[in-house]
């Protein structure tokens, strides 16, 4: 008996650790797959994007307030946040994700990207329950419709 103890434990602790090596796994896999489509670059960091709409020469900087909308989802095209249907965001570059510090910078006012954002430039181990799992790469197609510096 103690033997069966001992592996259903063993188990038991072994499966959520399972289920965030899979998640971390189809996040690589999408990565690695996507940057191959057409429009796709990547950037030294790792973060993907493809701009749809470059805008005006008006860029954000890292620290930079910037008003947006903006639509994000899961690898598998779940949409778990989104302002297109509601007042446009207005955040400081200083306080959100990595991927959009540094994805936004890629285009100017007036300017749509869609990033895909691996894990480590996004909410990383912690994650952003219960939307956003740990270890989780996202997708977010964003607008920039203004910069203020």
């Amino acid at each position: 008996m103690k033997y069966a103890t001992s592996l259903l434990l063993i188990v038991t602790l072994s499966v959520p650790a399972l289920a965030e090596l899979s998640l971390a796994e189809q996040g690589r896999a999408f990565l690695e797959q996507n940057q191959h489509a057409d429009g796709i670059t990547v950037t030294k960091s790792g973060l993907q994007y493809k701009i749809l709409e470059p805008g005006n020469n008006k860029k954000p900087t890292s620290r930079s307030r910037v008003t947006i909308n903006y639509q994000g989802k899961h690898i598998h095209n779940l949409v778990f946040d989104s302002t297109f249907n509601d007042e446009p965001s207005v955040l400081s570059l200083r306080r959100v994700i990595k991927g959009w510090t540094e994805g936004l910078q890629l285009i100017g006012e007036g300017g749509r990207i869609v990033l895909y954002v691996p894990s480590r430039l996004a909410y990383g181990r912690d994650g952003a329950p219960p939307t956003i799992k740990r270890n989780e790469t996202l997708i977010f197609i964003i607008d920039l419709i203004e910069v203020h510096d």
